[in-house]
């Protein structure tokens, strides 16, 4: 059985329920090309190009901060920082009309090499970093440029003072170099606990993405939001009945998984 073929079959029954949408989530990409784990470039095309007829693409701070606005309504965003958003992701955003928040590992970020990325470090195999000339010009692009910490750790591992490093480092890096504050943070792999989320909130992070599948909603926690991963393999149909919220399931399942972990 194809692995995703429970979950089509679950997704189709939901969405035989579905009713008028009035919702906001936001999406979870890593990398757009040709890397063994990136969205290929048509396939994040035609993503795009569906978002445009069937939802609203609008900015990760205003989807936080509007709840009441109706409609479907989607912000999309990066982990990591490879080289493909602004070799590719950009230009098909920007021809949309639409924009992306990057959350950035800085410690791989060059001034004008792009360092290769780390697989035994968590990276996507076979990916190069942004240049901070690249990062730059994204948010001239109007991008959002937010911190995933300096390198690629699960920050419940780490003792205090790594963990204050490891926040404060990415931010003040991000802060020097495009003079504007960074005010939004992504934990790595989703990974977060009561004591990170409080040194993300004491750093001066105003926003803070975990990896939980499932919508925004009132009780959503401003400094561990859910966000939808959208997998390199997933067709253009579980892409709609994801974002219509036919999968949503998942979440319960992740929850229930991470709670007996």
């Amino acid at each position: 059985m194809n692995r995703f073929a429970w979950k089509r079959r679950i997704g189709r029954l939901r969405g035989r329920l579905r009713q008028s949408i009035n919702r906001r989530m936001v999406l979870l990409y890593h990398s757009v090309g040709d890397s063994p784990w990136a969205v290929r470039e048509a396939e994040f095309d035609s993503q795009v190009r569906w978002l445009a007829q069937h939802a609203t693409v609008e900015s990760l701070d205003g989807l936080l901060q509007d709840s009441s606005t109706p409609g479907l309504r989607v912000a999309i965003t990066f982990d990591d920082g490879y080289g493909s958003l602004a070799a590719t992701a950009a230009q098909i955003l920007r021809v949309a009309g639409m924009t992306a928040t990057v959350y950035l590992n800085t410690a791989f970020i060059d001034e004008t090499l792009g360092h290769p990325s780390v697989a035994e470090a968590g990276h996507y195999p076979g990916e190069r970093f942004l240049t901070w000339a690249e990062v730059f010009r994204l948010r001239e692009l109007g991008w959002i440029i937010g911190s995933h910490g300096m390198e690629h750790l699960d920050l419940t591992c780490q003792p205090p003072e790594r963990l204050r490093n490891e926040l404060a480092g990415s931010r003040l890096a991000i802060e020097s170099k495009l003079g504007a504050p960074c005010r939004h943070f992504a934990y790595t792999w989703g990974r977060h606990n009561a004591e990170v989320r409080e040194a993300v909130r004491d750093t001066g992070y105003e926003f803070a993405a975990a990896a939980l599948h499932g919508p925004l909603s009132g009780s959503s926690d401003r400094f561990a939001f859910p966000r939808v991963n959208i997998h390199h393999d997933y067709s253009i149909e579980d892409f709609a009945a994801i974002v219509h919220g036919d999968w949503d399931f998942l979440g319960t399942w992740q929850a229930w998984r991470n709670r007996r972990s």
